[in-house]
């Protein structure tokens, strides 16, 4: 069974993914995003969050309560904190996100809004992704 992290401030969009991740036989840990009264959480401090670190893969909506706050950690500083970390992101964007990021080994970005089957495959896909990137890197060692 995989761990993992749904990002998402919106709490029905976020029960919505969780619930068909874990259809999917998954883990998930949800998290709102960084809240109130500073709207920063640990990955804008550059620490590392014990959510964050039981996730496989984490599915980040870059659009956060921070961010029409205009405070605190906004999503992309999220993304980034996570890639650093070498977590395989499933990134929701859309087009009034200040930052648009593209896929590639590490960030897979759906357009928002996503449906909930579609981040489920990317999912899939990711803990693919890992478990070839684990085997490769213990072949190497």
């Amino acid at each position: 069974m995989s761990t993992i992290l749904v990002v998402e401030f919106d709490r029905l969009t976020g029960s919505a993914l969780g619930s068909r991740l874990e259809r999917e036989g998954h883990e998930v840990l949800l998290c709102p995003g960084p809240g109130p009264q500073d709207y920063t959480c640990l990955g804008g401090r550059d620490e590392t969050c014990p959510l964050e670190r039981a996730a496989d893969v984490i599915v980040l909506d870059l659009h956060l309560a921070s961010d029409d706050m205009m405070l605190g950690t906004p999503g992309w500083q999220l993304l980034l904190h996570y890639v650093t970390a070498g977590k395989h992101v499933v990134a929701i964007v859309g087009d009034e996100d200040p930052v648009r990021p593209h896929s590639d080994d590490q960030v897979t970005v759906l357009r928002r809004p996503a449906a909930a089957e579609t981040v489920a495959l990317a999912v899939q896909a990711a803990l693919l992704a890992n478990t070839d990137f684990r085997s490769t890197s213990t072949v190497r060692a």
